[in-house]
């Protein structure tokens, strides 16, 4: 009889990170990622996508709960699962654990660069981080706080990096058709 060892690289993605951190991503269909739960995001309103987030995050906390501590995990696993945890000094508002804000100056080249351009897809950002940008979702929100940015732009005779960004995500907030509806997006 041939015996099956696994490693938790088996469940999950570890990459090694500078400051003894790590990029943990899903690797294969029992892991991070909460197959076939986001479906109904883009078109949802902001409180069901409340949801769906908190779904996903509860999910991602589950996993990882159950790899550490479940008593089918065998023993070797779980400890491996423990020897990890949430950063302590980063994402202190939620934990230890991301979601994070995208900032308004990662789509914006610095001024000595470039003036007057918004880059909401190929933005600033470590290759690691664009793995969540990339999603949809996020794009469409970021392809909208640039076309916001640019008319605040024209409209007040500046640069884009010399908006108000305060009232750039308060009228994402408010009124991000410039028209009076509900908010369906965010940029924070």
């Amino acid at each position: 009889m041939v015996s099956l060892k696994y490693d938790m690289d088996t469940y999950l993605s570890i990459i090694q990170m500078p400051a003894n951190k790590t990029d943990i991503n899903n690797n294969g269909p029992f892991s991070t990622d909460f197959i076939n739960n986001s479906r109904n995001y883009p078109e949802a309103d902001y409180k069901t996508r409340q949801k769906i987030a908190g779904a996903h995050e509860n999910y991602i906390k589950g996993l990882l709960y159950f790899l550490g501590h479940d008593e089918s995990v065998p023993e070797y696993l779980r400890n491996q699962m423990l020897s990890w945890g949430y950063a302590r000094d980063e994402f202190s508002d939620n934990g230890g654990f991301p979601p994070y804000p995208i900032s308004y100056r990662s789509i914006t080249p610095k001024r000595t660069g470039c003036t007057n351009l918004l880059v909401p897809v190929y933005l600033s950002s470590s290759h690691i981080a664009y793995g969540s940008i990339r999603m949809e979702p996020v794009f469409m929100v970021l392809g909208q706080s640039a076309a916001m940015a640019a008319s605040m732009a024209i409209d007040n005779n500046c640069k884009v990096q010399d908006i108000d960004v305060r009232s750039l995500q308060n009228k994402l907030l408010t009124d991000p058709y410039l028209d009076g509806r509900l908010p369906i997006s965010l940029l924070y």
